[in-house]
């Protein structure tokens, strides 16, 4: 049980400072678990969708949203 924990931890501090995600190292961890490759897939295919529009909902609920790409427009 500690050692799929200590993964997913390791995975998550990939994934966020390398932009690395979803097929290429969610789904191989998820396969490594076990897991059916529909459901690997469709798992990552969910927090590929579900990060960013709570991510974006709860910018617009803090009032941290903009409306625009703060490092990409003059």
């Amino acid at each position: 049980m500690v050692v799929p924990i200590i993964l997913g931890v390791i995975i998550g501090v990939l994934s966020s400072g390398s932009g690395l995600g979803g097929g290429f190292l969610v789904v191989p961890f998820l396969l490594h678990l076990g897991k059916e490759v529909r459901v690997a897939v469709g798992t990552s295919i969910y927090l590929f969708l579900w990060l960013p529009y709570h991510l974006y909902s709860d910018m617009q609920k803090w009032g941290t949203w903009t409306g625009r790409s703060e490092g990409f427009s003059q």
